[in-house]
C-alpha cells in the first residue's frame, strides 16, 4: 500500500460508487488500462473479447467495496479507514488532521474514536 497521503485523496462522487450489481452482469463496466498511450478508457464488460490481444494480461478484481470513507457526526472529520492493525484499531488518514491530534476523540455513529499512536511489536 501507499503511504503517500495524495495517493488516497480524490474525489470520487457518490453516483459512481456502485451500491449493488447491475441488473444484467454484461453491463458491468470495465477499465482498461492502455500502457503505451498511457490512457485509461471506461468501456463496458460486454466489449471486453474485442479488446484482447493474445499476450494481454486479463485482471480480475473480486474485492468487495467497504465503507472506507467515513465522516464524524458533526461532519467536522473525514476518516479513510486504511488497515486494520489489531482488534478495534485502524491505521486511518484523516482530514484535517490538526483537529485530531492525539488524544482527541470525536464519535461515528454511536462508537467515540480516540487518536493514539500504535506500535506494532518485532
Amino acid at each position: 500500500m501507499s503511504g503517500r497521503l495524495s495517493d488516497y485523496d480524490y474525489d470520487l462522487p457518490r453516483e459512481l460508487i456502485a451500491q449493488r450489481p447491475p441488473e444484467r452482469r454484461e453491463d458491468s463496466r470495465l477499465m482498461v488500462l492502455r500502457r503505451e498511450q498511457q490512457t485509461i478508457e471506461h468501456r463496458q464488460f460486454v466489449e471486453l473479447k474485442m479488446l484482447l490481444s493474445p499476450g494481454d494480461l486479463l485482471v480480475l478484481n473480486d474485492t468487495l467495496v467497504v465503507p472506507a470513507r467515513r465522516f464524524s457526526n458533526d461532519g467536522a472529520i473525514e476518516f479513510l479507514f486504511i488497515e486494520r492493525v489489531a482488534s478495534r484499531r485502524w491505521k486511518c488518514l484523516v482530514k484535517p488532521g490538526r483537529k485530531m491530534r492525539v488524544g482527541a476523540t470525536t464519535k461515528i455513529d454511536n462508537v467515540t474514536l480516540r487518536v493514539s499512536i500504535f506500535t506494532q511489536a518485532v
